[in-house]
């Protein structure tokens, strides 16, 4: 009889969250520590008929697994995987360049951004910066009228509350006290390396955990130590489904 040898896998080279909705979002890091994965189980029984020094009879039922907790810990803050699994709300900041503010009329100084800014980077007559002006908030206050036809453009970033192509996360906010919260479900993807003798990667393994929802996020913030924030997901697979898939891979997937 032959011997079986397993996978010497080590490390956590990369983690996924992939949201399960129609458009899903995927968040790809490569700074996962640790991944605690404890199956959530429900118990069998043990009925045990005795009489005196005798057992009779023993009726059993079986442990049953309904899912797994995994608990990741990262070495960073990552706030778009805050908002999966915390379930809270991002906020960004979209810079906008060369804004059309208005036309010169060799009378009118007063010009405006279409709203208030969170600051301004430009302003430009006739596509040249100046700053010759003042700004109270996204009014610009020009030192000189600009000549008739001359374009007075400006560039600007905005704060915006959902996600545009070029948008910048710029803070978090966690759900709202005393309130339930609707968290999307997704996948978390675990991939680990299998190892050679000389240390080589030979291949890879992929961990996946579907239907994961998370929960409020634990934070421990110390004086001279790196944050290092704590992630838990519970993954409930639906009837029929199996709650944990490995794969082995020749190389890990292509990022977009």
């Amino acid at each position: 009889m032959a011997l079986t040898e397993g996978k010497s896998l080590v490390n956590i080279v990369r983690a996924e969250i992939v949201t399960e909705e129609t458009t899903p979002i995927t968040i790809t890091f490569d700074t996962a520590q640790e991944a605690s994965v404890e199956p959530f189980v429900s118990e069998g029984e043990e009925n045990i008929q005795r009489v005196k020094n005798k057992i009779l009879a023993v009726n059993r039922t079986e442990d049953i697994v309904v899912g797994y907790d995994t608990t990741l810990i990262n070495n960073t803050l990552i706030a778009e995987a805050l908002a999966i699994i915390d379930g809270g709300t991002l906020s960004y900041s979209l810079v906008t360049l060369a804004e059309a503010l208005g036309t010169g009329d060799d009378t009118e100084v007063v010009f405006n951004f279409n709203e208030t800014p969170i600051s301004i980077q430009a302003i430009y007559v006739d596509g040249v910066e100046t700053t010759d002006f003042t700004a109270v908030g996204g009014a610009i206050t020009m030192d000189t009228a600009p000549a008739s036809g001359i374009a007075v453009t400006g560039d600007c970033t905005y704060a915006v509350s959902t996600f545009e192509t070029g948008a910048e996360v710029v803070g978090y906010n966690a759900p709202i006290a005393g309130t339930a919260v609707a968290r999307k479900l997704f996948t978390l993807n675990l991939f680990t390396e299998e190892k050679d003798i000389d240390g080589e990667t030979l291949k890879y393994a992929k961990f996946s955990f579907a239907h994961n929802k998370g929960t409020p996020v634990k934070y421990s913030i110390k004086d001279g130590e790196f944050f290092v924030p704590e992630f838990t997901a519970k993954a409930r697979p639906k009837s029929g489904e199996s709650p944990l898939s490995i794969n082995y891979l020749d190389t890990l997937p292509t990022l977009a």
